[in-house]
């Protein structure tokens, strides 16, 4: 589910293309929800943990990743550690000037490595307030917070931790977004937050506008249509609404009259 929400999220918000590169295993089903996903296989869950079929999946993202404007990891990939030998063969990369936006299984890989993003210049990290602690598991005494400041700073990178308030923060700049959403937190918001993310940034960065619209920015945005749509769905269909609710909503929570 984690990988389609996030998938269709970019879509729905506006994406010509979303590619899904997943594990070998996942493939069938996942093309069978839908026809718009360009899904492929990159990996054997079986295989991983040789380094050959680490290589093989450090080529497929190298390659295919010529052709993408941003790239989201973790929603629904896994754990297996060696996940990490083909993403830290390829993500450095194939993706440094590739924004790149990292959540769910990506984070709990990047904790074990953070070898993996060395060196790409556009990071977002989208942790809960659980996950936050993957980082510091001696960290309890400290609040999500601070620690979302630290991290920021630890991985040159964005950090959208989210909450019933979502806290955006590059490690010197904290801002927050505090649309009221809905009161009902459906599984796979997450994944849309992350899916949209990767889709404003690519747009950022296709439209040269780098230097004049900031990556808090771009994260402020996604969170407040994410939370929008949340909004409308619960509006609509109240306590039976379901993530499909929310994503359908995602179209009309980005027209301006909203």
């Amino acid at each position: 589910g984690a990988p389609y929400f996030a998938a269709m999220a970019a879509l729905k918000v506006g994406a010509e293309l979303a590619y899904v590169l997943t594990a070998e295993e996942a493939t069938t089903p996942l093309k069978t929800y839908s026809p718009e996903l360009m899904v492929t296989s990159m990996y054997n869950t079986k295989l991983i943990e040789t380094v050959a079929e680490q290589q093989r999946m450090a080529a497929i993202i190298t390659d295919m990743g010529k052709r993408f404007h941003s790239a989201v990891i973790g929603p629904g990939m896994s754990t297996y550690d060696g996940l990490i030998g083909g993403l830290a063969n390829s993500v450095p990369t194939a993706f440094k000037k590739t924004p790149v936006v990292i959540d769910a299984d990506g984070l709990r890989l990047l904790a074990k490595s953070p070898k993996i993003t060395e060196g790409v210049e556009t990071l977002v990290l989208t942790p809960n307030r659980r996950e936050i602690y993957l980082f510091y598991p001696e960290g309890e005494a400290r609040g999500p917070v601070e620690l979302a400041e630290n991290l920021a700073v630890l991985f040159n990178a964005t950090v959208v931790l989210k909450g019933p308030q979502d806290i955006i923060t590059n490690g010197t700049t904290t801002i927050s977004c505090t649309l009221p959403g809905c009161p009902r937190r459906v599984g796979g918001l997450g994944d849309f937050l992350c899916g949209t993310i990767g889709v404003l940034l690519g747009w950022r960065s296709a439209e040269n506008h780098t230097d004049t619209i900031t990556t808090l920015e771009v994260c402020h945005a996604a969170c407040s249509l994410v939370r929008k749509a949340a909004e409308l769905a619960f509006e609509t269909k109240h306590r039976s609404m379901s993530t499909v609710d929310v994503m359908e909503m995602m179209g009309p929570a980005s027209h301006p009259d909203r």
